[in-house]
């Protein structure tokens, strides 16, 4: 038995194949353990300069001042319906942004996503709020004088069932690793009993070598049918070129060997001398030798 390992793959090929499997991975995760930790909460404070909002968490800021000229009057209410976000943040715990509601109509907010909110008419926009204490809220609102202070603290910023919602891109994620993990794995041709074994992406091909026609030259692959393909890495399934079809298991599709039997076969050996002299010895034809290999 001869065992004949692929050429090194590209390392720019390598660097590429660690970014696709790692950096979506990465992403997933740090937006899984960024939105777990962080933590989301709003604060109302009323003084003489007028209705100061703060909410969100991150860049998803939701900060607005509100000049108490310009405050019409304020008023506890029951959001009816189901409130439809326009533009802003909901994370089942927190609302902020641009939203719209039955029988209140288009309004901004900054609140803990209750039914129960405080609306405040400001030059002809509502805004709703949600502070801990409604009445001496209001009532900083209604005294010239007022002052009113107050945060609500709405705990994690991760949406209620974002461990179950990353579920399945984590699974699939994972899945997409193994398969490149596959790909990546070290390619290696046997040749043995007169049969040459190639890898495929799951199983083996082999090629009866004896009667076979070996030719080095390029691998000239149109398109994939099956498999799977890192460009300067790893090619490993059924290709099309030159109006045939055949099975890749090579490192790069610029030149190798391509192996005529029962099945083609295009494998591209480090070692093309001793590769086309095992070729030889198992009754294969080498009718066009690599230029290392004569």
């Amino acid at each position: 038995m001869q065992r004949f390992a692929a050429r090194p793959p590209s390392r720019w090929g390598l660097i590429l194949a660690a970014a696709l499997v790692g950096l979506p991975v990465l992403l997933v995760v740090a937006l899984a353990a960024g939105l777990g930790f962080a933590s989301v909460g709003v604060d109302y404070r009323v003084d003489a300069a007028g209705l100061h909002v703060r909410g969100g968490f991150w860049l998803l800021r939701d900060d607005r001042n509100f000049a108490r000229a310009d405050i019409a009057g304020a008023r506890e209410v029951v959001l009816e319906g189901t409130p439809v976000r326009t533009h802003g943040t909901a994370t089942g715990r927190y609302c902020g942004g641009s939203w719209r509601a039955d029988g209140l109509g288009a309004f901004w907010g900054a609140w803990d996503c209750s039914r129960d909110v405080v609306a405040v008419d400001v030059s002809g926009e509502t805004i709703v709020v949600a502070p801990s204490d409604r009445a001496a809220f209001l009532a900083a609102l209604a005294d010239p004088a007022g002052a009113y202070s107050g945060g609500v603290a709405l705990g994690s910023a991760a949406p209620p069932g974002l461990v179950s919602g990353l579920a399945l891109p984590g699974v699939l994620f994972v899945l997409v690793g193994l398969l490149f993990v596959r790909m990546l794995r070290p390619m290696v041709y046997v040749v043995e009993g007169g049969v040459l074994t190639a890898p495929a992406f799951f199983r083996a091909v082999r090629v009866d070598l004896r009667g076979a026609r070996a030719a080095f030259g390029p691998g000239n692959a149109t398109f994939r049918l099956a498999g799977g393909a890192l460009p300067g890495t790893v090619y490993i399934g059924l290709f099309r070129g030159n109006g045939e079809n055949f099975h890749a298991a090579v490192t790069t599709m610029k030149s190798g060997w391509h192996i005529r039997g029962a099945r083609h076969v295009f494998v591209t050996p480090a070692d093309d001398a001793g590769f086309a002299a095992a070729l030889r010895v198992a009754g294969a034809e080498v009718q066009n030798p690599s230029p290392t290999s004569t």
